[in-house]
């Protein structure tokens, strides 16, 4: 196991393998643990893949720092390396600096707080075989059966598409064994991406989430072919409080309108995402109680409150302005996207 701290990290290595698979991590060493023992097993059940795992940590962060030197042998035979940040980076930039001494073929990106089903590798090679052309392939993220009430709250709001829209199909099976698209389907926190192709543009760094949401549009534009598959599914851990997924939510509109300033989305989502606000203004505006408006969103929001009580027999009925509060997030986190960037750019 090499261990690099943030004055070597511009060291190149020499790796050539099918895949490397880059984790950011901070201070969350108890997530890490159950990711680790998943890709253990799933390589025990699939050991025909040369792979490489890169570990970033990103920010001074001792006890990780010795978890993961204490886990090589629960790796091994797999080429293991730990980079160490001195200061945190944004996301993005910490993948960029984890990608600098990889050469594998592809690269996976994977949050350190999903676990991995034991056939995803064996299934991925099938995949790529089946179409040597996608340069790019990702997977739904489902809530584990494990999950608390409140994580099992969050991960039902998501997958609800009167709540997330088209997006919910992030976070349920589709019964979709291989599709092209252009970017609904894919998270960053399970994505198998060419990499010579991510090389050729890297994440934008001064985006704070949606990194992915760029690269996808970009490669769009050069007409690069990608694709999802429930085949590529993983565990997803939510947010441990409402508090804190409702944060989570406000990061994702943040950088939704970083790109939307910087017009780094298509002209479609743009459209699209400027009407809604407008809408919004408009109403608030014109009509201050918001009767029509909050009449459908109130509406939306008890049915899907009703339809988690009745899946998961459980009495939330505190929760029912969930659905509201997460579009009133995601809305303050847009506008504050685009204020900043806009001061950013004023600089």
């Amino acid at each position: 196991m090499n261990i690099f701290d943030s004055n070597n990290i511009l060291k190149e290595i020499s790796i050539k393998d099918d895949l490397t698979i880059v984790i950011i991590t901070h201070n969350r060493k108890e997530f890490l643990c159950l990711l680790i023992d998943s890709l253990a097993a799933a390589f025990t059940k699939y050991s025909d893949l040369n792979c490489d795992i890169v570990f970033c940590v990103n920010g001074k962060d001792q006890l990780t720092d010795q978890y993961l030197k204490e886990v090589n042998n629960k790796l091994d035979p797999l080429h293991t390396q730990i980079i160490t940040l001195d200061k945190p980076a944004t996301p993005a930039e910490a993948r960029n600096i984890a990608m600098i001494g990889v050469h594998s073929e592809w690269v996976m990106f994977l949050d350190d707080d999903v676990e991995i089903p034991p056939d995803l590798f064996n299934n991925f090679k099938k995949l790529v075989n089946s179409d040597p052309q996608a340069c790019l392939w990702g997977g739904p993220n489902l809530t584990p059966d494990s999950s608390t009430v409140v994580q099992k709250k969050i991960g039902w709001l998501l997958q609800s598409y009167l709540v997330t829209g088209p997006l919910s199909c992030r976070y349920k099976l589709n019964n979709i064994e291989a599709l092209e698209c252009k970017g609904t389907y894919f998270s960053l926190c399970n994505m198998f991406v060419k990499t010579q192709d991510f090389k050729a543009i890297l994440f934008n760094t001064t985006l704070k989430t949606a990194e992915e949401n760029e690269l996808i549009y970009r490669f769009a534009q050069n007409n690069k072919k990608m694709k999802t598959s429930d085949l590529l599914y993983v565990w997803h851990y939510r947010r441990s409080s409402i508090a804190h997924f409702l944060a989570q939510i406000k990061n994702y509109g943040f950088g939704r309108g970083q790109l939307i300033y910087n017009g780094m989305m298509s002209k479609s989502n743009q459209a699209l995402i400027l009407i809604l606000i407008c809408m919004l203004l408009f109403f608030l505006i014109r009509f201050p109680v918001l009767s029509m408006t909050i009449g459908f969103f109130w509406v939306a929001a008890i049915f899907v409150n009703l339809a988690f009580d009745f899946r998961f027999k459980q009495n939330s009925v505190s929760d029912v302005l969930l659905p509201l509060r997460l579009w009133f997030n995601y809305f303050v986190g847009i506008i504050k996207g685009l204020s900043s960037s806009y001061r950013v750019s004023k600089l």
